[in-house]
């Protein structure tokens, strides 16, 4: 991109959020795009459709498949010289510059770094819902034990669930997370009737509580 170039918002078109048909010759950055994408490009513009990425469930196998998403369905960044609509007129799937009052005023330009700012969130995984940017953000760990542990650290306040099947003593009881085991069980020290109690449970027995002496 030209340094003299700015950012602007233009309306995605009918048919232009499609994914474009590969072409032989397609370089490996490019494959992937969307019918709007392509044209702005083919038309030596750059562009920037920020996307985020989900893990669906298949619903017969059961698996776990990755799939991108838009951040901002309908709107995509573009790359021009000036605040010109004109530049746009021949590409595919696109329609007109977002723009202060309605359709036929001055097209708004990004603040300076905002564009920038969302690649780079983009890169870091920040939209992502799936394992990777989960473990990256460390709400995840990457075998089942690292995730409980990182729920349950060794002080942290718990309370046992009460719908555990209506069983359990400890049920709706308070406690102190001592350690996680090997096996990704909480070994805990429960408040019953005034007297500490060690107990040892699965981690989808417990609840993280908020310290009482907080």
């Amino acid at each position: 991109m030209s340094n003299s170039a700015n950012w602007f918002i233009a309306r995605i078109g009918m048919g232009g959020a499609k994914a474009a048909k590969d072409r032989i010759g397609t370089p490996e950055e490019r494959k992937g795009e969307i019918v709007a994408e392509r044209s702005i490009r083919d038309a030596g513009f750059e562009c920037y459709y920020p996307r985020m990425r989900k893990e669906i469930i298949h619903h017969r196998t059961n698996v776990r498949i990755v799939r991108r998403f838009p951040l901002f369905t309908g709107y995509i960044f573009v790359a021009l010289p000036s605040a010109n609509g004109e530049y746009l007129k021949d590409c595919d799937g696109l329609g007109r510059l977002l723009s202060y009052e309605g359709e036929f005023g001055k097209p708004w330009q990004v603040p300076t770094g905002a564009v920038e700012g969302y690649m780079r969130a983009e890169a870091e995984l920040e939209f992502d819902d799936t394992k990777e940017s989960r473990i990256k953000r460390k709400l995840e760990g990457k075998t089942r034990r690292e995730t409980i542990a990182m729920t349950f650290p060794e002080g942290q306040a718990i309370r046992v669930k009460q719908d555990w099947q209506n069983k359990h003593m400890f049920a709706g009881f308070h406690g102190e997370v001592v350690n996680v085991t090997g096996r990704g069980t909480v070994k805990s020290m429960i408040e019953l009737f005034g007297r500490l109690v060690a107990a040892e449970f699965e981690a989808d027995d417990l609840e993280p509580y908020p310290s009482r002496a907080a």
